[in-house]
């Protein structure tokens, strides 16, 4: 009998965990979006092809793949490029971040004066 509430009990916090790492997930998910129209407001062009949340159930794992940003708030502007980036955090540490570009990150900087 003690087993069995056990598990009962194991079984519905598995199920309530889930739930909700999916609605966190998907308030990482809306809180990039929000950071891109954020940049976007001084003068800084975020965009990827994809995104998605993984590492379920011990991380969340912000992946991005054919990130480029731009900015044209710098003088002279700068842009960076990347195939894919990740960005990785504990949900039991939020205070602790890793990110992470594994493939090559191009760069550059235009020169006003150069192209002139």
């Amino acid at each position: 009998m003690v087993f069995r509430l056990l598990g009962v009990v194991l079984v519905i916090g598995i199920g309530v965990y889930s739930v909700l790492w999916w609605i966190a997930a998907g308030k990482i998910e809306e809180a990039a979006a929000s950071w891109r129209e954020t940049a976007h407001a001084q003068k800084i062009d975020v965009s990827w092809q994809k995104m998605r949340v993984a590492g379920y159930p011990f991380s969340f794992r912000l992946e991005l793949t054919g990130v480029a940003l731009k900015s044209g708030a710098t003088n002279p502007p700068a842009a960076l490029q990347a195939p894919s980036a990740a960005a990785s955090i504990r949900p039991w540490n939020f205070h602790r971040a890793w990110f992470d570009a594994p493939e090559t990150i191009a760069r550059s900087v235009t020169d006003r004066l150069a192209n002139s």
